[in-house]
């Protein structure tokens, strides 16, 4: 009888010890482990993943996204998620001023999909100075795009030429007489699931006269040394994910 007790508690104890195994193979955005996963550049990004439950329900300024004749009325992070997953596309919304308050609900989501990156091409510290000579502006979209000379083959910020060129180790920001553009990364690891560090960063694009002026948030992908940085629209992530 006690040696039939005995070894069925160690085989609970086998079980319980198996399944913290299992559980501690990836990290969630509610464990301690996932800041080793995720490289956070911006301490308001961080501080706000921190809080990433009670900031996805927080009602922000309501907006009206505009999308093909339809009209969709958000007032939280959860109705955008839930927009983007059903295939809303920011592109046409995105020039909204009032949208960007969004942003942050669209950056923590994406988070959410980090995982340990086995490769990277992406220099942390000069991660400025890396996007203005790499970074192919033929992958996103943007008002320089019809300004360059050849947009099919691909270009740079570093291929105009700018009357104002500030980088820091992981924001870009350039001016000319009629334009302002900025590249701000926010956060690195792997969330496309290719096993190569990418960056999440926002980009503004914003007219000196008039009311042109968007921000999006970009997914951003080096697969090679010193090859070209390409960019896609991040929301794409969220599409289909099913979690709200």
């Amino acid at each position: 009888m006690c040696k039939r007790i005995l070894w069925q508690l160690i085989i609970i104890a086998s079980l319980t010890i198996g399944a913290a195994n299992c559980a501690g193979d990836k990290s969630t955005p509610d464990s301690p482990g996932f800041a080793s996963i995720v490289k956070f550049f911006d301490v308001k990004t961080r501080k706000a993943f921190g809080n990433y439950r009670q900031e996805i329900t927080k009602h922000r300024k309501p907006t009206t996204l505009h999308e093909q004749g339809e009209s969709y009325r958000i007032k939280t992070c959860a109705e955008l998620l839930e927009l983007l997953e059903q295939g809303l596309s920011l592109e046409e919304a995105r020039v909204d001023r009032v949208f960007s308050g969004y942003q942050t609900c669209l950056v923590l989501s994406i988070l959410r999909y980090a995982q340990s990156p086995r490769v990277s091409y992406f220099k942390h510290q000069a991660l400025g100075d890396q996007i203005l000579k790499h970074l192919n502006l033929a992958t996103l979209r943007s008002s320089l795009y019809p300004r360059a000379k050849s947009p099919k083959q691909g270009f740079t910020f570093s291929d105009f030429k700018f009357s104002s060129i500030e980088t820091t180790p992981h924001a870009l920001a350039v001016e000319d007489e009629g334009w302002r553009y900025g590249v701000n990364v926010l956060a690195a690891s792997d969330f496309n699931g290719d096993g190569i560090e990418d960056v999440v960063a926002t980009f503004y694009d914003d007219a000196k006269t008039g009311t042109y002026f968007s921000i999006t948030t970009l997914l951003l992908t080096q697969t090679e040394p010193d090859g070209r940085i390409a960019a896609e629209d991040a929301g794409g992530l969220v599409r289909g994910s099913g979690d709200y």
